[in-house]
């Protein structure tokens, strides 16, 4: 017989796994059930409901993927060293946590009317907001203009959208 906090893990494993799998739409929560070998109430229990589960999937993955944000993008390096740096911490991750990354990766493209919207773009901001304060901070010592420092800061977010992809795809590395 399983433990309480090892039936909240197997629950949140599965769920994670079906979340990346198909995304939080097309998934209901007889398969996670199935997948978690419970009932719906015992779900319901832990979690309160499908977002509820959602929700704590991101608060139990998401934070090591913030910490890089907010650990890497100091401006004691030049820009070029602090972004491979960045990028190259930020993959390991990626390649360390594969059913997370799809389950952002997938979550990116839920329909604002998604009841997975709202916590996902909350752990989406915590992510990005030092992306993007990074990008300001070397614009403005830069003089540049303060457009240009959000495109560059969405340019950036792209292209390791990109390599995140490519990294879960098995065809792409950063170099040495």
């Amino acid at each position: 017989m399983n433990s309480p906090q090892s039936n909240r893990e197997i629950i949140l494993q599965r769920a994670l796994e079906a979340f990346a799998r198909k995304g939080y739409e097309a998934c209901g929560i007889s398969e996670i059930t199935t997948a978690a070998g419970i009932t719906k109430p015992t779900l319901y229990h832990y979690f309160g409901s499908k977002l509820g589960l959602y929700t704590a999937i991101l608060d139990k993955h998401a934070p090591p993927f913030i910490e890089i944000s907010r650990q890497n993008l100091t401006q004691e390096r030049d820009v070029s060293t602090t972004l491979a740096h960045f990028t190259s911490t930020l993959l390991a991750a990626v390649d360390d946590q594969p059913k997370f990354t799809e389950l952002v990766l997938k979550s990116l493209a839920n329909p604002t009317t998604s009841a997975s919207h709202s916590p996902f773009r909350t752990s989406l901001a915590r992510f990005t907001q030092p992306i993007f304060g990074y990008f300001d901070a070397m614009n403005a010592q830069r003089g540049g203009l303060p457009k240009r420092s959000l495109r560059h800061a969405h340019t950036f977010l792209a292209l390791i959208r990109m390599s995140a992809e490519r990294t879960l795809a098995g065809d792409f590395q950063l170099p040495e």
